[in-house]
């Protein structure tokens, strides 16, 4: 007997129609078993469901779901693709009003309209718009994420309402909260996703934080760009705890994921400890997960804390290697010995390992280290391993390449990019096209710039304005 063609549904009963579409959606680009199913329906509507009962009311004509479970199976089936038309969910429910009929007397009551499939089609298409694309197309680059992401996804599917992803600058934080967006978002269960990054400032030679007045952002500022991701519009004359009453209303009749990145002192916490303690206390599907160089254990004891882990000397070969350094474990382990396995420095190594060779830089990296303090705090360890990486790739550019690098960092807000036409804007007096394209493409290939092909922004790592910033800023 041949088989049937899923693609065709015509010729199906209702438990047929709704095992060929089940197959036709799509989750983790597999089509979705009956066991995938069941998990993803248990998180959307917080209640247990087996494979068994997917199968069942697959292949039983006795065991129908209830309006609620067939509506979330719907907004389901809507998100993963699995119907061409809107035609095609009418013939599924038709159906299921005919099996349902002596079953469920409710079933004349399901509501599921074509703006319901509409808008769970457009949360697809929309749902990641708010995440920084070049943390995004980047994410492949990132050694020894997965199985972190992983966990912290299954860890806020449980009633884990808040989530603090703590340590040092480069680390992988904004990297590892933007996968775990992604991994949440797919599941087509959450109705938004959305990112507000923090600027405050840079840190200065001492390691001190300096306001600079158009970067800084604060609560209110944070609290407006919420609501324009999330849709709602909001009075001028609203205050902050208004306007925070409202996000939190939003936040917990909808089922939402909010990210609230790069919070690096004091200051940062103590500004957005309100935020986060008011969606922290709310009981409701919604989570939301902060970036911070700060620890947040004393915040609110319903925020659990990860502290991602510098790279092993086995993951720091693999790393380099994917950025075209091919070195041994022997010479990987020495590396790491020296500086850490931090994910930013590890990048940054690598043009200077292409520059030099690994054995030459091991040497200068020895005589460098000598120089510096072996009782220095944590801190000021970290900012002298970045000061030193960012002289050495500096001293590889000519005079005018480097000036442009300044400018950049000077001009604009590099860590949210900016495009090239607003560029050239900037530059086209001093620099011709080609001498100002060639330099784009130089501080690419040494990553201290990236490109954002989505949005045609040039963007820099926060660490690399900073460092930009201090040395103009901060008085000699």
């Amino acid at each position: 007997m041949s088989k049937k063609n899923t693609n065709d549904t015509s010729s199906y009963s209702f438990g047929g129609k709704l095992r060929a579409f089940r197959k036709r959606g799509r989750h983790e680009q597999k089509s979705i078993s009956g066991g995938v199913f069941a998990e993803l329906l248990s998180y959307k509507l917080n209640h247990h469901f087996r494979q068994q009962d997917v199968s069942e009311w697959e292949n039983d004509k006795s065991a129908i779901p209830d309006p609620d479970i067939f509506s979330a199976i719907l907004e389901l089936l809507s998100f993963h693709d699995a119907f061409k038309s809107w035609d095609e969910v009418c013939d599924l429910v038709n159906d299921y009003h005919k099996a349902a009929k002596f079953i469920h007397p409710t079933h004349i009551h399901l509501q599921f309209s074509q703006a319901d499939f509409d808008r769970w089609r457009m949360i697809k298409t929309n749902l990641f718009a708010h995440l920084p694309r070049h943390i995004r197309n980047q994410l492949h680059l990132v050694i020894g994420i997965d199985a972190l992401a992983e966990s912290t996804k299954k860890d806020l599917l449980k009633p884990v309402y808040a989530l603090s992803i703590e340590g040092h600058g480069g680390i992988g934080k904004t990297s590892l909260a933007v996968l775990v967006a992604i991994k949440l978002g797919d599941m087509g269960i959450f109705e938004g996703v959305y990112f507000v990054g923090v600027r405050q400032g840079f840190l200065d030679k001492d390691g001190e934080h300096r306001l600079v007045e158009d970067q800084i952002e604060r609560a209110d500022e944070a609290l407006l760009q919420l609501a324009t991701q999330m849709g709602l519009v909001m009075a001028t004359s609203l205050t902050k705890d208004e306007k925070l009453g409202l996000i939190a209303e939003y936040y917990q009749y909808k089922r939402v994921l909010v990210i609230l990145d790069n919070l690096e002192t004091d200051e940062d916490v103590s500004e957005f400890t309100k935020i986060i303690n008011t969606l922290a206390q709310i009981d409701s599907p919604s989570r939301i997960i902060i970036t911070s160089r700060k620890s947040l254990e004393k915040i609110n004891p319903r925020i659990a804390q990860i502290h991602p882990q510098e790279l092993n000397p086995h993951d720091v070969r693999l790393a380099l290697n994917g950025y075209g350094c091919h070195i041994t474990l022997e010479q990987s382990q020495t590396l790491h010995s020296k500086i850490g396995g931090n994910p930013l420095a590890i990048l940054l190594f690598s043009p200077l390992i292409k520059n030099f060779g690994i054995d030459e830089l091991l040497q200068q990296l020895e005589q460098t280290k000598s120089q510096w303090q072996p009782d220095d705090e944590d801190f000021i360890r970290h900012q002298r391993l970045f000061n030193y990486l960012y002289e050495r790739i500096l001293s590889l550019l000519d005079v005018q390449i480097r000036f442009i690098f300044y400018q950049l960092g000077m001009a604009f807000e590099m860590d949210f990019g900016a495009t090239l036409d607003e560029i050239k804007a900037v530059f086209e007096e001093d620099y011709s096209q080609a001498q100002l394209k060639k330099a784009l493409n130089t501080l690419q290939d040494v990553y201290l710039l990236r490109f954002d092909q989505f949005k045609h922004e040039y963007t820099m790592h926060r660490i690399t304005s900073h460092y930009i910033r201090k040395e103009f800023l901060t008085p000699l």
